[in-house]
């Protein structure tokens, strides 16, 4: 497991499988795609999911922290390319992809950077591309454990100091 899993699941082991549930969803929804743009993969842990039903995935993060753990775990038999790289900076190298996909990221990205987010992904796109955006609805966060509230508060404090 990556940095972030491990953590999760000494704290909230459930969540772990909300994780592994979304990676699958998508998985599912892109398989058979030939190249494929993860955005804000953290630490790439459901990654493979994803990877096992698309020809190339390319996972990409801001925090080179997560990325270094993300490509020393890296399993030959799962092998994606696993960079750093901000979206507020510009479309992705090495495009255009197929389709591309971003989960429990947008959420975290400043309001007023949302629109460039989301316009530099699908410039990383070909001309038919797919974008799936997940997102926690507002209604769910009563739900949510605390220990998700707590990490939904660092990371907003973290994306917001990057700049």
């Amino acid at each position: 497991m990556g940095l972030t899993t491990n953590q999760v699941w000494r704290d909230d082991p459930r969540h772990l499988l909300f994780i592994l549930a979304r990676c699958k969803f998508v998985a599912k929804m892109l398989s058979g795609k030939r190249r494929v743009l993860e955005v804000g993969c953290g630490d790439a842990f459901g990654s493979r999911i994803v990877r096992q039903e698309v020809d190339e995935l390319c996972a990409v993060d801001f925090d080179s922290v997560f990325i270094k753990d993300a490509n020393e775990r890296m399993d030959e038999r799962w092998k994606f390319d696993c960079r750093v790289h901000d979206m507020l900076s510009g479309p992705v190298e090495g495009g255009p992809f197929d389709a591309a996909y971003t989960l429990d990221v947008i959420e975290h990205i400043d309001i007023k950077d949302e629109d460039l987010f989301v316009a530099n992904i699908v410039k990383s796109l070909d001309e038919h591309g797919v974008l799936i955006v997940g997102s926690p609805s507002i209604q769910s966060q009563v739900y949510a454990s605390e220990y998700s509230k707590q990490v939904m508060l660092i990371v907003r404090i973290t994306s917001s100091s990057r700049t």
